[in-house]
């Protein structure tokens, strides 16, 4: 009899605050982050949350209002916002920090299925020195992830390229380890349960703070304001790891682009993101350009190349491949 209590303990013991952080999770998720500002402050904590979350939120509001242009990238491109953009057309800017160009590609395909994809699709691809698009990022249900492994697999192996098929399924297995580590991060849970107990004049102070830490601020359509990081000029800038890119899955993501791009009332621009200057003189031109160029051609999908954004005067690169936000602002309203 005693150890059936302790055993009924034990359960109570895990099973109270896990339906306790459950309901909070749900409350704080359930609410509409980006349709307006009334929610302003709560929206600063996605800048502390795994990126995940940021994509659950940013996918609620995508499902719920159908808007005429979309910016989908990462965090070189979550500054672009609506200002450079007609008043008459609907914007948002789908950017997710540490997001790769196949989970741009994902989250497209994810839209398109709702019907509830933009007229004018824009995406970031990262330079050719940083990018590396083989990662995946734990968007929509569990259903839908195992279908895309299932549907990655199949095309490797129809290329004889069964090493790197199992490569690419542990790299899945990672990433979705990565993300339920992510859910159960303490520091996660700690600022879920923030979002939902902090009230009022201390809900305000308190993002205050996260903008004084962070350098950046969150806005209802999507994008962020990095100010305060762009006020110094660094004297160095350089690109720590150089990454080469893997192409195996570009050609295959290239095609789900180009099917949409024919369809009526689809427009699709892809543009590679900018290096600082310095950096980008040091450059030299990467085979891996031809190979990207010629995809978009083969596929007749607009491609630009990446701006030269000097770093003169303010505001300056805050690093050597996250370009200043009016700058990359001003460039692409005149270039699309």
């Amino acid at each position: 009899m005693m150890n059936f209590k302790f055993f009924l303990l034990i359960c109570l013991g895990f099973l109270v605050p896990f339906s306790l952080f459950h309901y909070i999770e749900k409350s704080n998720f359930e609410k509409e982050y980006f349709a307006n500002d009334k929610h302003f402050e709560l929206r600063q904590f996605f800048v502390k949350l795994p990126p995940e979350d940021f994509s659950e939120v940013k996918l609620k509001f995508a499902l719920n209002f159908k808007v005429d242009i979309g910016i989908f990238g990462n965090s070189r491109s979550i500054g672009i916002n609506k200002k450079i953009f007609s008043e008459n057309k609907s914007f948002f800017n789908f950017s997710i920090y540490g997001s790769s160009f196949r989970s741009s590609v994902s989250m497209i395909e994810l839209l398109d299925r709702k019907n509830k994809l933009p007229e004018k699709i824009i995406i970031n691809f990262d330079n050719f020195i940083i990018s590396s698009p083989k990662s995946y990022l734990c968007q929509d249900r569990i259903k839908y992830r195992l279908k895309r492994i299932f549907v990655d697999t199949r095309f490797l192996i129809k290329k004889n390229e069964y090493k790197y098929s199992l490569i690419n399924f542990l790299n899945f297995v990672s990433s979705e380890g990565d993300c339920l580590k992510n859910k159960f991060n303490l520091a996660r849970i700690k600022n879920l349960y923030l979002m939902f107990f902090t009230k009022d004049e201390e809900l305000i102070l308190t993002s205050k703070q996260i903008e004084k830490d962070h350098g950046i601020v969150l806005y209802k359509d999507g994008s962020q304001s990095q100010e305060a990081k762009e006020k110094v000029k660094k004297d160095t800038y350089g690109i720590e790891s150089p990454r080469k890119l893997d192409y195996k899955f570009l050609e295959h993501d290239f095609k789900i682009i180009s099917f949409i791009n024919q369809k009526e009332n689809h427009n699709i621009v892809i543009f590679v993101s900018p290096i600082e200057p310095s950096t980008h003189k040091k450059l030299r031109k990467s085979k891996d350009e031809e190979k990207f160029y010629t995809l978009c051609q083969k596929y007749k999908i607009t491609c630009l190349d990446p701006p030269f954004l000097q770093n003169d005067n303010p505001p300056h690169w805050p690093d050597a491949s996250h370009p200043p936000d009016k700058k990359l602002n001003e460039w692409l309203k005149n270039a699309i």
